[in-house]
C-alpha cells in the first residue's frame, strides 16, 4: 500500500500539525468553491478535515475531476510554490476544515526542517507514480488494465490495509466524485 501524508510517521504528523494549528482554521461546506481559476494562492492551505476536488471545465461544460485531495494535505502547495498560474477549480466534496497559512511562513518551515521536506518530497514522488499509472490507464486499450488501475489508484489513496488486503472504504468512496473513477472504465 501506497503511504501519504496522512499515513506519515507520527513525529512528521504532530509537527505539521503544531505548526498549521497556530494559524486561522476555516470551514468550508459541501459544495462550497474554495479557490477558482486564476486566482492567486497567498496561503496554503492545509486539510484538517474532509475532501477537497480539483476539478476543470470542459468545452462542453462538464466537469471533469482532476484530483481529490484527502486530509492532511496542504493542496495548495504546488500552485503557491510553484508560482504557476491556477487554472482549476478547488471544491469542498464534504464539509471540511482546513488552516490557511501564508505562503512564505510555510516556505520558512519547510526549509527548516529537513524531515517535513523529505516527507513532502516522497509525497511528490507517489503523486508522480500515480500519473504514471493514470497514463498507462488512459493509453490502455485492454480493459482489465483500465479496472486493476482505478482498483489501484483508489487502493493506494483511500484503502486501508488489513492483513494481507486493502480495503477500499466504502463511506469515503460513495461520494460521486469518487465514483467518477468507475464510471470512466465503461464510458
Amino acid at each position: 500500500m501506497v503511504k501519504y501524508l496522512s499515513n506519515m510517521d507520527s513525529k512528521v504528523k504532530k509537527k505539521l500539525e503544531l505548526f498549521f494549528k497556530k494559524y486561522k482554521l476555516v470551514k468550508y461546506k459541501k459544495g462550497e468553491v474554495i479557490y477558482r481559476p486564476d486566482e492567486e494562492f497567498e496561503y496554503i492551505s492545509y486539510i484538517k478535515k474532509g475532501y477537497v476536488r480539483m476539478y476543470k471545465m470542459s468545452y462542453n461544460g462538464s466537469e471533469k475531476t482532476i484530483h481529490i485531495f484527502k486530509p492532511l494535505f496542504y493542496f495548495s502547495l504546488i500552485f503557491a510554490i510553484s508560482e504557476i498560474p491556477n487554472k482549476y477549480y478547488f471544491e469542498a466534496v464534504t464539509d471540511i476544515e482546513l488552516w490557511r497559512t501564508p505562503k512564505r511562513d510555510v516556505i520558512k518551515f519547510i526549509k527548516s526542517d529537513s524531515l517535513i521536506l523529505f516527507e513532502l518530497f516522497k509525497s511528490i514522488l507517489i503523486g508522480f507514480r500515480q500519473v504514471l499509472g493514470k497514463i498507462e490507464y488512459l493509453i490502455s486499450k485492454n480493459a482489465y488494465t483500465k479496472v486493476a488501475s482505478v482498483l489501484l489508484g483508489l487502493s493506494s489513496r483511500f484503502g486501508k490495509k488489513s492483513g494481507d488486503n486493502i480495503i477500499i472504504d466504502l463511506k469515503t468512496v460513495k461520494y460521486p466524485v469518487f465514483q467518477e473513477h468507475f464510471l470512466r472504465l465503461f464510458v
